[in-house]
Order: structure tokens, then C-alpha cells, then sequence
């Protein structure tokens, strides 16, 4: 199914466009089928100021393959993939907020020039189970960081709800 037209935002937005007023969308996945994935909260700077930020790359349904994504880091710091089914918003005692329950870590080291400022990445490559229908998970990335505030930067929080 294609859906025509643009919304009154996107309208707006696109109202002295060049390229014309009509988009034309894949709604194969529309909705709660197609799962859902929101960044929240905000991250906690480490070297040269810059905060690191989380991201995900789907589809995010049973059977799919995407990325999670780290950006903005110190390049080649070691650092904790934190996954969690409980969403959290804890303030910490090195500064930041606890984003995902500890449920799982795992520990992660960023590529890029070592000690550079927020030019450490991290790529996780995964596929979807059947089965994962309807439930949520909860990310964020922890990062060793000498120029944060507490030796700690972070990202803000990810959720990631999937479709069927």
C-alpha cells in the first residue's frame, strides 16, 4: 500500500520545494506492525564537550537485520552496551542519567583515533528473533571517558519497540 500527499508539516516545510509537493510512502508496515524505536533522555559529555549519541537502524521486526549505533565518542575508548527491559531515568553519582535496567552489559571498544573527540564509533549488527513481537528493549551506551566531568560519558536512553 503507497500513501500520496504530505501531511500540513510537511507541507509547510516543503512549501517552496523545487522538487514538488507529493511523497509517496511504503506502508507494507504501518504503525505498531512496523515497531517503533524513540531516543530519550540526554547524554553526558566526555572529551572536547561532545556528547555521544545512540541510534538503530531497522526494520524492526522478527526475521530483520539492522544496526545499533554509537556516535560521538572518545576514539578507541573501552566502554558497556547496557540492555535492559525496564526503561530508567536514575540520576548517577558520576553525573548523567541510567537510562536501561543492568540487565545485560557487555563490554564494547570504539573505533577511531585513539583520544579523539567524538570521533569513537560502534556498530552492533543483529537479526531479530521470531517471537519478539510486541515487546521493548532498552539501550544505552556507557563510555570510558578521561574528559568527562566523572571519567564517564554517555549516551541518552533508546527504546526499541517491535513490530510483528
Amino acid at each position: 500500500m503507497l500513501r500520496c500527499g504530505l501531511s500540513a508539516a510537511e507541507t509547510a516545510h516543503r512549501r517552496d520545494s523545487p522538487v514538488g509537493k507529493q511523497a509517496f510512502r511504503n506502508l507494507r508496515h504501518d504503525g505498531p506492525s512496523a515497531g517503533v524505536r524513540v531516543q530519550y533522555g540526554q547524554g553526558f559529555a566526555g572529551t572536547g564537550g561532545v556528547v555521544p549519541v545512540i541510534g538503530d537502524v531497522g526494520p524492526f521486526r522478527p526475521g530483520s537485520s539492522g544496526v545499533l549505533r554509537l556516535r560521538g565518542g572518545r576514539g578507541g575508548a573501552d566502554g558497556l552496551l547496557i540492555l535492559g527491559g525496564t526503561m530508567l531515568d536514575l540520576p548517577t553519582a558520576v553525573g548523567g542519567s541510567l537510562y536501561a535496567s543492568l540487565d545485560l552489559l557487555l563490554p564494547i571498544t570504539l573505533s577511531g583515533p585513539v583520544g579523539s573527540a567524538g570521533r569513537g564509533s560502534y556498530d552492533l549488527n543483529w537479526t531479530l528473533p521470531p517471537g519478539i513481537e510486541g515487546y521493548a528493549l532498552f539501550h544505552q551506551f556507557a563510555i570510558a571517558d578521561p574528559g568527562a566531568a566523572f571519567g564517564v560519558a554517555a549516551t541518552g536512553g533508546l527504546s526499541v519497540t517491535f513490530g510483528g
